[in-house]
């Protein structure tokens, strides 16, 4: 591994740090302290997305023509910075609710795009701080420390939330203020430190830009191992988006778990993760990468369709952990996967459109779990649990893409 690879991991720890803590406490402030609807929350997700959809693959592009994927990370992790210390401090300092849930959520969709815009530069990395055939073990590795970053977030940020430290004020706005501190101190020392070795080339101007960009999408669609790829990845990123973005409401509206019981779900299932991670990094080869994907994918169909259907919370738990072991396995091998698919020096652009893939799921998904909870007209838990059931059919449907990328790989080989 390369030596700027520590500090790209530790820049992963502290961004799931940070946007881990956000999706535990400020879903739950949005809906349940402010009034807000499971829907408008999963549409602030949604046109984030657009967003990002509008502009991933032209900023790459920049990143990649001027050299600048690690500037480019700098200034989006400022701007989470920023934007994420403004909600607790508007929560504490807006005394219309009217206004508060109009700014706030605002500043939720600034925080969102710039975390999406930032995993692009940071995963365009990936091939500058590791070898290739180290890229499995370097993105396991690196997507552990990002989970251990939630973890360690988590067990800092409780005690505030829970108000267990005399003195200091406690409730979910102050867990988001620390939160973010956090970030800026760890994210600073990560990126300060972080340096690789990028070229420019020659500038370009918007329309250049544009037709080399619709170039780049038309190889994509010449190129049918890359692209059955990529509509798999959709698939199944769509059904763990959209569960990683709706996991505490559904155990508040399911099982009726306090914030506590939800920290602590939080921790086992990224402990779980991390092991997932861990054991693609160290155990898969570079060339059983799609079997092990397949059988992840598999195994993780099943296990959804049982979420949605268990009554006891403790098999829930069980579920959902190993769940998490298999969402850890399926999102090293897909980084991995990518980056040795694409063209070495237009990483940052193939990685809008790998964002792009990732993200627009989520205009799906959480439209279709919010639907579902809001308008489905499903009394209790019923709605919650069709909605686990629809993620698990997407999920399997990722199956079928895949399945004919490895046959024709087969016959290509």
């Amino acid at each position: 591994m390369k030596p700027q690879f520590k500090y790209w991991a530790l820049f992963d720890f502290a961004n799931s740090l940070l946007y881990t803590n956000l999706i535990l406490y400020f879903p739950q402030w949005l809906t349940s302290d402010l009034g807000v609807s499971d829907f408008s929350y999963n549409l602030l997700m949604t046109i984030s997305t657009v967003l990002l959809i509008l502009t991933a693959p032209l900023i790459g592009y920049w990143a990649d023509r001027t050299g600048g994927r690690v500037r480019f990370l700098r200034i989006t992790a400022c701007v989470m910075i920023i934007a994420s210390l403004a909600i607790p401090v508007l929560g504490l300092y807006t005394s219309s609710t009217s206004q508060l849930v109009m700014i706030v959520m605002l500043m939720f969709l600034v925080v969102n795009f710039a975390y999406q815009l930032n995993i692009l530069f940071y995963d365009a990395l990936l091939g500058s701080v590791a070898g290739r055939e180290q890229y499995i073990k370097a993105s396991g590795i690196g997507l552990s420390a990002g989970w251990l970053g939630a973890i360690v977030g988590i067990i800092l940020v409780y005690p505030i939330a829970q108000g267990s430290i005399a003195g200091l004020p406690s409730g979910r706005i102050p867990a988001l203020i620390f939160s973010s501190l956090l970030f800026l101190i760890v994210g600073s020392f990560a990126l300060f430190f972080l340096k690789t070795q990028e070229f420019s080339r020659k500038g370009s101007n918007l329309t250049t830009t544009l037709s080399s960009i619709i170039h780049d999408v038309k190889w994509i669609f010449r190129t049918p191992i890359l692209l059955l790829f990529l509509i798999a990845f959709w698939l199944y990123s769509d059904a763990i988006l959209t569960i990683q973005e709706n996991l505490t409401i559904f155990l508040e509206n399911v099982y009726s778990v306090p914030d506590s019981g939800k920290a602590r779900v939080a921790i086992a299932i990224i402990l779980t993760g991390i092991l997932g991670a861990l054991g693609s990094a160290f155990l898969i080869k570079r060339e059983k990468a799609f079997l092990y994907l397949t059988a992840s994918i598999v195994f993780g169909s099943m296990l959804l369709f049982l979420l949605s259907i268990v009554n006891s919370f403790n098999m829930f738990f069980v579920l959902i952990s190993l769940l998490f072991l298999v969402f850890g396995v399926i999102l090293s091998l897909s980084r991995a996967i990518f980056t040795e698919m694409v063209p070495a020096e237009k990483r940052a652009e193939f990685f809008g459109f790998f964002s792009i893939t990732e993200k627009s799921s989520s205009i799906i998904g959480p439209l279709l779990w919010g639907s579902i909870v809001s308008f489905g007209g499903l009394s209790g838990s019923n709605g919650y649990r069709l909605a686990m059931g629809a993620m698990a059919t997407i999920f399997a449907f990722s199956l079928i893409p895949l399945l004919i990328l490895i046959r024709k790989r087969g016959k290509k080989t």
